[in-house]
């Protein structure tokens, strides 16, 4: 599915979106192009529901879809986590780790909250851990 989305993301572009970029910054045009259109689609999906009902929407939609085993938990300071217990593309963040960045993109833009990637698979953790904090709340400190 990634492959696929990437070439669709490759198909759009124009010759002046990759004119004077270095080949890290067009990886991350593309996984921010990518991000977005898939993010677009799933808000709409994910749409009149409460922040809550939509991580945990959101976490049972990539787990299908990606495989990405996600549980979805409130933290008790009026923050929320989800995990990522499986990455099903670590072979390719250890090349392109501007991957990960799609990954927080799409929980940024579906959520309509800031997102805080506090671990990685990618770096030796067990999950992958992102802190969803509603917008105009304070950061709560990481437990």
């Amino acid at each position: 599915k990634l492959v696929l989305r990437l070439l669709q993301e490759v198909a759009r572009l124009e010759p002046e979106d990759l004119a004077e970029r270095t080949s890290e910054q067009k990886a991350s045009l593309l996984l921010d192009r990518m991000a977005e259109g898939q993010a677009e689609a799933l808000a709409k999906q994910l749409s009149g529901i409460s922040l809550d009902e939509r991580g945990a929407e959101l976490a049972a939609l990539l787990s299908h879809r990606e495989g990405t085993l996600s549980t979805w938990a409130a933290d008790g300071d009026g923050a929320y986590v989800m995990d990522d217990h499986n990455c099903p593309f670590r072979a390719v963040v250890e090349a392109q780790p501007e991957l990960c960045q799609w990954h927080a993109h799409l929980l940024r833009t579906v959520l309509d909250a800031d997102v805080t990637e506090e671990r990685c698979i990618a770096a030796g953790a067990n999950c992958c851990r992102h802190r969803i904090v509603p917008h105009g709340e304070p950061a709560p400190h990481a437990h």
